[in-house]
């Protein structure tokens, strides 16, 4: 990816692959390999496809191979794209050495032509935290010093920063492609989060939520009306469409998610609120979770028309981005193709007709 940054006039709201990370259901190494190279066909399909975005996962030591280096991946698929934004959804902050990952996200917002954000979070899991030689209870402090000397790192000027840790290293080379650096976006579910990505971030990414009302009511606390600068806000949404037959075809890959997560929680302690509501157990008659957006593509565009509204009802100087989780462990690869096509085909063209002109 040679030349000039390319830039490309973008809607008001941006539609894009979200949690993209290679699970699978038994942690084969042939379905590990199966489920990589699907998950970056399908980000290509989606750009081919005219969607906006591809958003990769990060966890560690899980056995069913969730990704765990989704920079690489991303590294990989900015080879293989030209437009669509390359972004993280979340990546787990406080594991990270600030100057190595500002160095890798540089080298990597060359490789893209500039189309790299990062989208940060605090993670959960103690082992995760122990099996990489962080204090979990220093999270927080850690990912706001991340924000901070990544910032510094990307100025063009020396670090220097004292902290939990001190780091004082000449400028970090080569500068990233976008000025200043990615965008810096903050995954987040309770208040604090959301305030630390008002402060220090460039956006806020919302988890899977249970009613478009929750969104509305953490979306106050960014204050976003006080704002001029250019800040992102995106939405979690899992989601699967297909002609016919939708929920029957993902539920098995969904209810391994499911369990995953509620089990990571379970072992966490962590965000009770959301034990057994993300992939939620509390299903209807076919267990499908009440948030789960699932069938033909009429039915999906009735189920994300809320969501997109109130996105549409951002200020102006605020990206909306509804990333889409639609790929599922133990999913036949051609159905997974089949529902990022008919959510670029069908489900984005009438969703954008809905939104205001004057937006």
């Amino acid at each position: 990816m040679t030349g000039k940054n390319v830039h490309h006039p973008r809607p008001p709201i941006e539609m894009g692959l979200g949690a993209v990370c290679a699970q699978t259901l038994n942690g084969t190494s042939a379905e590990n390999g199966e489920a990589l190279t699907l998950a970056l066909d399908a980000c290509v399909l989606a750009e081919n496809e005219g969607m906006d975005s591809a958003w990769f996962s990060e966890h560690h030591f899980a056995a069913d191979g969730y990704l765990p280096s989704p920079l690489t991946m991303l590294a990989a698929l900015s080879q293989r794209t030209e437009r669509i934004r390359l972004a993280t959804n979340i990546m787990i902050g406080p594991l990270y050495n600030p100057i190595r990952l500002a160095e890798d996200a540089a080298v990597l917002d060359h490789l893209s032509n500039g189309r790299l954000m990062l989208g940060l979070g605090l993670g959960y899991r103690e082992s995760e935290y122990a099996g990489l030689g962080r204090n979990r209870r220093e999270r927080g402090r850690r990912l706001d010093e991340l924000l901070t000397v990544l910032r510094q790192a990307w100025s063009g000027k020396p670090v220097e920063f004292h902290g939990l840790s001190d780091y004082s290293t000449p400028p970090v080379t080569p500068s990233p492609r976008q000025e200043g650096g990615p965008a810096l976006l903050v995954g987040a579910f309770a208040d604090v989060g959301i305030r630390r990505a008002a402060e220090l971030g460039n956006g806020w990414i919302a988890p899977e939520l249970s009613h478009p009302k929750a969104l509305s009511k953490r979306l106050a606390v960014l204050e976003l009306q006080t704002r001029t600068e250019p800040f992102h806000v995106a939405l979690t949404i899992n989601a699967f469409v297909a002609a016919q037959d939708a929920w029957a075809t993902v539920r098995p890959g969904v209810e391994h998610v499911g369990r995953q997560y509620r089990s990571w929680l379970n072992e966490s302690g962590d965000l009770p609120s959301l034990k057994g509501k993300q992939f939620g157990s509390d299903g209807d008659a076919g267990g499908k979770p009440p948030q789960f957006v699932a069938g033909t593509p009429r039915q999906c565009i009735d189920q994300l028309l809320p969501w997109w509204q109130i996105l549409a009802d951002l200020p102006a100087n605020v990206t909306g981005h509804i990333t889409i989780r639609t790929i599922y462990p133990g999913v036949p690869r051609q159905a997974t193709l089949e529902s990022v096509r008919l959510l670029a085909r069908e489900v984005l063209p009438a969703l954008r007709a809905s939104t205001p002109p004057s937006h």
